[in-house]
């Protein structure tokens, strides 16, 4: 049964494009029967179940492939441009949001659900990124290949946060430095960027450790605390 339900998760995955691209006429059936929303009930109770919950009577736990054969599904049904599509897998942000981190492929999926939607990545409030950053931390002081894993994943849907369609976001630009960057002097080196055809020799008494040019020319060197 398990072998069956992988197969034909991976054949709906495989459905949703045509020569590699994505064919919007075959996810809206997802939205319109109702998949999607089976899809996110499965893993959500699957989760309650690992999570030493009760989630009803006869539920069983899912193998592990198969939920992520269903985020995949769910990553299928958001590639390309549909808005509508988008906006209805996001109500459930909430979910994807809660479980950054767990041991499932919910990364990809939330981060393909925000890629180049204005509207949904400025429905992620301060705390929303607060709490993704926060996972971000805890997670850099694992030393495993899992880690490193989720760490690329976690830069990866916090950049797309950053640019949309092409377009910096700099309301989220700024959050994502503010709360990666403060109060941690100890591990990055805030610079200041002086233009060398404007300021050919930067003040010294600003300057750290030896400057340094870019290609463009510029002069960057860390600043004297």
């Amino acid at each position: 049964m398990v072998t069956n339900a992988l197969a034909a998760l991976r054949d709906l995955e495989s459905f949703m494009f045509r020569d590699n691209k994505p064919v919007r006429e075959r996810q809206k059936l997802l939205r319109n029967f109702h998949v999607v929303d089976k899809l996110v009930e499965l893993l959500s109770k699957s989760m309650e179940t690992r999570a030493g919950l009760d989630p009803g009577h006869g539920h069983t736990k899912t193998p592990k492939h198969v939920l992520n054969a269903a985020c995949n599904v769910l990553k299928a049904y958001v590639v390309g441009n549909s808005r509508k599509n988008e906006h209805y897998l996001a109500k459930h942000i909430p979910f994807f949001q809660e479980h950054m981190g767990a041991p499932l492929e919910i990364e990809s999926l939330y981060t393909e659900l925000v890629r180049d939607d204005l509207q949904v990545v400025d429905s992620l409030k301060e705390d929303d990124v607060k709490q993704i950053v926060q996972k971000l931390k805890r997670m850099s002081s694992a030393d495993n290949a899992h880690s490193d894993k989720l760490e690329r994943e976690f830069l990866m849907f916090l950049g797309v946060l950053c640019v949309c369609e092409d377009t910096p976001v700099p309301s989220k630009q700024n959050t994502i430095a503010r709360l990666l960057f403060d109060d941690e002097h100890d591990h990055v080196d805030v610079t200041r960027l002086f233009p060398s055809f404007i300021v050919p020799d930067p003040p010294e008494d600003q300057l750290g450790d030896a400057p340094f040019l870019t290609d463009e020319h510029k002069v960057i060197a860390p600043l004297a605390y």
